[in-house]
């Protein structure tokens, strides 16, 4: 599994640290508020945006903080333990200190980070030490998990091949991108993989796509019945591509939101194109 540096994510990852490292070195609080809204703009950019929507649980950080902590100065915060809850909520803060400019995040990180000194300077230094870099932390372990199934993780490593470089290409190509934790890195993969099910279609020597769909299906199965269940899929999933955006982008074609359907079309294609491409696989494995 490919770690944080080898994702769509690493610019931005290192775009935060960037800015956290500025805002450690604040030394008077003049530009304080700038700075942690630079780090909430980072983090709510694409694609990093995207991930931790879809990686993160709906909490409410108001509803959490005020109970505990709104007029407590002084008490150091008990962020929960369990990550993605932890990382969400510390999003939330960001945002909330954020929105109100130099005041709320000045009172903030004197009351909870000072720790007995009267220099602004040793708060926020704490404050980057205690928060914002344990966030940052969070966030690179969290890109690092990308949780995919055995099977799933077995058939991105042995995906199929044919006697055509480019059409190989494209299909690894798709695997590695969807490996990523981001999910419009995935989304990419998926356009990907279209790609090379169209292009299989036309690897026959007539170039026609017809008669290249029908040859992947005799070298597929020698059970008539079974190839009847493939054609019906290849129909199925090509109406797929042009009614959504993967091979089309027209106004009258449906972007794919959700990450879950994301990964289900690129798996449910891949599963395709391991049965149509297995002859060939093979072949080239022996």
């Amino acid at each position: 599994m490919p770690s944080a540096a080898a994702t769509a994510l690493s610019p931005q990852l290192r775009d935060l640290a960037d800015a956290i490292g500025d805002f450690r070195r604040l030394a008077a609080p003049e530009n304080d508020a700038s700075l942690l809204q630079r780090i909430v703009d980072v983090l709510r950019d694409e694609p990093l945006k995207g991930f931790l929507e879809h990686t993160l649980p709906r909490v409410s950080f108001d509803e959490w903080w005020g109970p505990r902590y709104a007029q407590r100065s002084g008490w150091a915060i008990a962020w929960p333990t369990e990550r993605t809850e932890r990382v969400a909520l510390q999003l939330g803060c960001c945002l909330h200190l954020a929105g109100d400019g130099h005041d709320r995040l000045f009172q903030h990180t004197y009351d909870h980070y000072a720790n007995g000194s009267r220099k602004i300077s040793d708060a926020y230094r704490a404050f980057t030490d205690q928060f914002l870099q344990p966030l940052a932390r969070d966030i690179e372990r969290l890109a690092e998990q990308r949780p995919l199934a055995a099977p799933v993780n077995e058939a991105l490593r042995h995906h199929p091949t044919s006697s055509d470089a480019l059409l190989d290409g494209l299909v690894r190509d798709a695997c590695e991108a969807f490996r990523d934790p981001a999910p419009a890195k995935r989304y990419e993969g998926l356009r990907a993989l279209w790609d090379a099910f169209e292009r299989a279609k036309t690897v026959h020597p007539t170039q026609d796509k017809k008669a290249g769909a029908e040859a992947l299906l005799l070298a597929a199965s020698s059970e008539d019945a079974v190839r009847e269940l493939l054609r019906t899929e290849m129909k199925a999933l090509t109406e797929i591509g042009n009614q959504f955006h993967i091979r089309h982008f027209e106004t009258n074609r449906q972007p794919i939101a959700d990450p879950a359907n994301i990964d289900y079309l690129f798996l449910r294609m891949l599963a395709l194109m391991q049965v149509l491409l297995r002859q060939s696989s093979q072949e080239k494995a022996g």
